[in-house]
């Protein structure tokens, strides 16, 4: 085979392979152990050899020596312009079933997490790229490139060691929403009860995190308006010379769908340096009752956007999609293995402790850095948002003493998760 072919079998082998052996774990832990017992004859010296000749490595052999020696091949191919073979971040792969799967290469390879070197994980055996099925609890998963400019500024601050200054807040503004119940006694959030003062909140945080020289900035789940992501956006283009975002979240809100006004979706949107849409998201969970105003009134999401960064995978649920722990969600963050999670969330301590053990969870499976931007339900409540990246959070928290309502938190973009200390 010529090196073209080559790079697409082994695309194809790879995904047969890891699919396999994520399927049936009793026969991954067969292949394991057949390896760390030293029963195989075979090496991954050997598959890379019979790769680089073009030949396919023995269906016999063992399928991790196989899979791990595919991994290094595949990815030190990955940006081979002379192949003629597409190196975007992610490559759709169809197996003899019909069903497709997307290819993730990790740009900058897995980091590492709490299950390193422990037997039993797939992930120990594959750093540079992941299996993701297009179809996961039954919601579609998708997964955008960034664009250039976007990209080539991250993979430049990873590739200087700079840290991600990640800011997050919450509302004190005395600014609450305005709901309607078109069917009783659910809710949603029409509006705020003074749009203009929260504008000026929103304003300053934006204001804050400039001279803070954050990178990334998170608001909460139903306290910015589209009105006010549109003014977001307008700031962002008129003073992106100065302001050193490269991300910004500005919270979500129930927002009628373009096509259909009849549907409500509680929708985030994430936006980039010039405040243009680079990810979107619609609430696949609602929120169930709500005191006396019963259950969020919203139709739900039916797909999961990503987006492939150079620090890895970034996903972005709203609140109960993230922390809920029934149901198909928790697998299905798992499944996906994030490297970055934003959340813009609502609710009061429970809620917030929810959010807390799903991030932990996370953070020990796959090392992901979760970053929760929380507005309390009730007035006078103490849950603020954190970023978990494997640090203990700041004890005032534990204390209830009143929490800042901005704050800036910085993130190594090379975190050895291995070294960090128990999450909350």
């Amino acid at each position: 085979m010529k090196l073209r072919e080559t790079i697409e079998y082994a695309r194809a082998l790879f995904v047969e392979l890891w699919v396999g052996l994520w399927k049936d774990h009793p026969r991954f832990q067969d292949q394991e152990g057949e390896v760390r017992r030293n029963e195989v004859v075979e090496t991954t010296v050997q598959v890379r050899k019979l790769l680089d000749e073009g030949k396919k490595p023995p269906a016999e052999w063992n399928d991790l020596v196989r899979l791990s020696a595919l991994d290094v091949f595949l990815a030190e191919h990955a940006g081979s312009g002379s192949t003629g073979v597409k190196t975007q971040i992610s490559t759709p792969v169809r197996l003899g079933d019909g069903q497709l799967y997307h290819l993730y290469r990790r740009p900058q390879g897995m980091r590492q997490g709490r299950v390193e070197g422990k037997v039993g994980h797939l992930r120990n055996w594959t750093r540079h790229h992941w299996v993701i099925s297009e179809a996961l609890g039954g919601y579609q998963v998708e997964i955008r490139k960034p664009r250039d400019y976007l990209f080539e500024k991250l993979a430049d601050m990873h590739a200087k060691g700079e840290r991600l200054r990640v800011a997050i807040c919450h509302f004190e503004d005395g600014v609450k929403l305005k709901l309607a119940k078109p069917h009783p006694p659910s809710w949603r959030a029409e509006s705020l009860t003074d749009p203009e003062t929260r504008w000026q909140t929103v304003r300053g945080f934006l204001e804050q995190a400039r001279a803070a020289r954050a990178h990334v900035l998170v608001l909460p789940e139903l306290t910015a308006t589209p009105a006010h992501r549109e003014r977001v956006q307008q700031w962002l283009e008129e003073q992106s010379a100065t302001h050193g975002m490269i991300l910004v979240l500005p919270g979500s809100f129930h927002e009628a769908d373009g096509a259909n006004p009849d549907k409500v979706f509680n929708r985030a949107e994430l936006l980039d340096v010039y405040g243009h849409p680079v990810l979107e998201h619609l609430k696949l969970l609602p929120f169930g009752e709500w005191g006396e105003h019963g259950a969020e009134d919203i139709h739900t999401g039916r797909r999961i956007h990503l987006m492939g960064l150079p620090m890895g995978m970034l996903a972005m649920p709203i609140c109960l999609d993230f922390c809920e722990a029934d149901g198909p969600v928790p697998g299905v963050w798992k499944d996906i293995g994030p490297e970055w999670v934003l959340v813009p969330a609502m609710g009061d301590a429970s809620s917030r402790r929810a959010h807390a053990r799903a991030a932990t969870q996370l953070f020990t499976t796959r090392g992901s850095v979760t970053v929760l931007a929380n507005q309390p339900k009730s007035e006078g409540a103490v849950a603020p948002g954190f970023v978990n990246h494997g640090q203990r959070p700041d004890a005032t928290v534990w204390q209830g003493e009143p929490a800042p309502s901005f704050q800036v938190i910085e993130v190594d973009l090379r975190v050895d998760l291995a070294k960090g200390t128990e999450g909350e």
